[in-house]
């Protein structure tokens, strides 16, 4: 009885400081909540889309993905670890993705997602596409002598040694 009254306690206090704190909780939720489809699109005046798109509570489908157009969201929904999970994702979404980034102080392309199903296949695939240098830092990839032989030129100085 005495810790259900404390968890009520601390329940108020948590929303009356959410409502003291509005920007606060916005930026909570939208990095954070696991959004549906349906919360998205009734809650989109609210969130923060730029947030959301770094969202990795979110299980991400074609669906989802479907609702960012921006090509800004897609800087950040192609680095983001929970977004494409599937070959599936990849190859629906392919002119959307970040492939290339012509700053390499940057780490926001696909080639730098740890969340992606890596695969030989999957790096063949898309082999003219792929960031090799940002790909060199990536250890969820499969590296094989036969990859970096054939990467070479394009990875990073640290793979060669």
């Amino acid at each position: 009885m005495i810790l259900n009254y404390k968890m009520k306690n601390s329940l108020k206090n948590l929303i009356s400081f959410f409502i003291q704190h509005p920007e606060f909780f916005q930026h909570l939720i939208s990095f954070h909540y696991p959004f549906t489809y349906k919360q998205l699109l009734k809650y989109n005046s609210f969130i923060d889309r730029g947030k959301v798109v770094s969202n990795s509570s979110i299980e991400w489908n074609s669906e989802i993905l479907r609702l960012f157009n921006d090509p800004e969201d897609w800087v950040f929904l192609t680095s983001n670890p929970s977004t494409l999970k599937s070959i599936k994702l990849i190859e629906e979404f392919h002119d959307k993705i970040e492939w290339k980034n012509q700053d390499q102080s940057l780490f926001t392309t696909i080639s730098n997602n740890t969340g992606l199903p890596w695969s030989i296949e999957l790096i063949e695939k898309y082999e003219h596409l792929w960031d090799y240098y940002q790909m060199s830092s990536n250890d969820c990839i499969p590296w094989t002598q036969g990859l970096i032989d054939k990467h070479l030129d394009g990875l990073d100085g640290t793979i060669r040694e």
